[in-house]
């Protein structure tokens, strides 16, 4: 969905949301509330089409590249080693 293709005014969850189920959400900012409204998005039929099904996760490796994850590191955003394909990191 891109804001300049479409009538979305951004991309926070509560008006993605809104957007896609012509009503405001209620209870926004509530873990649960959250959640279930991220939920929604993901499985409406206007997102299915971009899921890639192929791959059921992805490792922090495939997200970040190696000096992201040294940096990431170091900042102690990542904390625990990861463990790839049999290998640990």
């Amino acid at each position: 969905m891109n804001k300049k293709h479409s009538k979305i005014e951004s991309y926070e969850l509560g008006v993605v949301w809104s957007f896609i189920n012509k009503c405001n959400l209620n209870g926004a900012h509530d873990s649960l509330v959250d959640v279930k409204a991220q939920t929604d998005i993901v499985i409406h039929p206007e997102f299915l089409k971009y899921i890639n099904k192929t791959k059921t996760y992805r490792t922090i490796e495939y997200i970040f590249s190696a000096s992201e994850q040294s940096e990431l590191r170091k900042n102690g955003i990542i904390t625990r080693q990861t463990q790839t394909m049999g290998r640990t990191r």
